[in-house]
């Protein structure tokens, strides 16, 4: 109804409530919407990639932030600086959580950057006794080992994708005997379903020492490399390379008929179809300066 008293007869009630709300979240809760930290995407100048809440530009709230050495923390953060409970993982190959609890002022409580590297050196000396649920990305489980039985409560096991469970010591054993064993496996599958696992989550579980890490790490390659349909390995230096078939690449004698893909780096060819008159490297030279080879990186290192 028209409300007689204001100098405007058309306008009822319901307008003037209708004023009030509009003011109301105007000039209270439209600030207090702002005043609150939105999720944000961030890269700073250093190269650390932050993804979390920000407010006027800080870091503020909760987010996770991982800096260029690979360290990684996750928890609250006060005006750019860590502040409040957070996690923290270590800068080394396998990223063990290091410190889990209260930060004041971008530093763990009661825990000093000496302290810190000291921890470090600590985990490393001492793999097989890290429990898996420090480890970033691996779902722990007290369920037995479904490969070994093991059902110790020390360490505990890890969930595979494939929902089986496996112990550390199983594990080893497993990336041994697929990658530097005779089998020299390019890809991991789980023994009980062929479901697939990925190496860096397999070696992440397995904690191996830095040497049998780097030999795991250095076999998976060459074995991903021998087993492509379209390289080729040279028998004399054991380097790598990739042919694409062309008609580049075949002997330039008109009499012969075969293709003769050779090595890169000694010029010799890599199976017994060798072409009896294409044997003067400087023919093998000419054909490989004229043709689409690709050099493949070698793992020994020479290429």
């Amino acid at each position: 109804m028209p409300c007689s008293f204001l100098p405007f007869p058309h306008v009822t009630q319901k307008h003037i409530y209708l004023y009030y709300f509009f003011y109301f979240f105007l000039f209270f809760f439209l600030p207090l919407l702002l005043s609150l930290p939105m999720h944000h995407i961030q890269t700073s100048a250093d190269g650390s990639f932050y993804e979390g809440e920000l407010l006027d530009g800080y870091k503020h709230g909760y987010g996770s932030i991982l800096y260029p050495d690979g360290s990684r923390y996750e928890g609250h953060f006060s005006h750019n600086l860590r502040h409040g409970t957070g996690s923290f993982w270590e800068p080394g190959r396998y990223h063990i959580k290091l410190f889990d609890g209260p930060w004041i002022n971008d530093f763990p409580l009661n825990f000093t950057p000496a302290a810190m590297h000291q921890e470090i050196f600590n985990l490393y000396s001492k793999l097989d006794s890290i429990p898996m649920s420090l480890l970033l990305n691996v779902t722990p489980t007290y369920a037995p080992c479904n490969f070994t039985g093991d059902d110790s409560l020390d360490v505990g096991r890890a969930l595979m994708p494939c929902s089986h469970a496996i112990s550390r010591d199983a594990m080893r054993l497993f990336l041994q005997t697929e990658i530097l064993g005779n089998k020299r496996s390019s890809s991991l599958m789980c023994p009980l379903c062929s479901a697939p696992w990925d190496f860096m989550l397999c070696e992440l579980i397995a904690l191996p020492d830095i040497q049998l890490s780097d030999s795991l790490r250095l076999q998976l390659s060459e074995n991903l490399i021998s087993t492509s349909n379209n390289l080729f390995t040279c028998p004399t230096c054991s380097s790598y390379f990739e042919h694409h078939p062309s008609p580049l690449v075949s002997c330039p004698h008109p009499s012969c008929s075969h293709m003769t893909p050779f090595c890169t780096l000694c010029l010799r060819y890599p199976n017994s179809s060798i072409c009896t008159l294409c044997s003067n490297p400087s023919d093998r030279q000419s054909i490989l300066n004229n043709s689409p080879f690709i050099p493949h990186d070698d793992p020994h290192g020479r290429v």
